[in-house]
């Protein structure tokens, strides 16, 4: 009894797909790996050798010290009052749910406008996929809700005075 050519050649075009992953040499991928994690090791005691030794600084120590000062402060302005704090968390709650709420009606309106949009100019969100993908869009969306929300509570700080492109504490 003959097979017919219609399962085969289908059968055939998804094993094709995944073939580019399979690992054909099992022992020379495993000695390749092992030489990959032996030099990332070198690599590893060549970048923290001179710094151990006080002879090279780390010049991103300093900015990021400056980062997670500057996020203590305003971490502690926001919690250092109860009802701020609920408002806030209230405020990114509601913008969740609004993305949540809106990819639920998307799932039988494609017509319905994003809970949030970025804003013009922004390339990131350019390739189609963005908008036309529901995981990709409920990401977005949330990115957006998320990123204007931290934005908002560093723009609402009392005492806080804009610089370049950090906030740093007035007093």
């Amino acid at each position: 009894m003959a097979k017919s050519d219609d399962s085969g050649s289908d059968q055939k075009k998804q094993h094709s797909s995944v073939d580019q992953y399979l690992v054909k040499d099992p022992e020379r991928f495993a000695v390749n790996l092992a030489r990959a994690v032996e030099e990332a090791g070198k690599a590893a005691a060549a970048w923290t050798g001179p710094r151990e030794k006080g002879e090279v600084r780390d010049t991103m120590a300093e900015p990021m010290t400056d980062m997670v000062k500057t996020f203590s402060k305003l971490t502690e302005y926001w919690l250092s009052d109860p009802a701020r704090a609920l408002e806030a968390q209230t405020r990114l709650f509601s913008g969740y749910m609004d993305v949540w709420s809106n990819a639920i009606r998307r799932m039988n309106d494609t017509e319905i406008e994003d809970a949030v949009k970025p804003e013009k100019g922004d390339k990131r969100f350019q390739d189609p996929e963005w908008g036309q993908n529901a995981f990709f869009d409920f990401i977005k969306q949330a990115y957006l809700v998320t990123s204007r929300w931290a934005g908002d509570l560093v723009e609402h700080a009392r005492g806080w005075t804009t610089t370049r492109a950090t906030r740093r504490s007035s007093t």
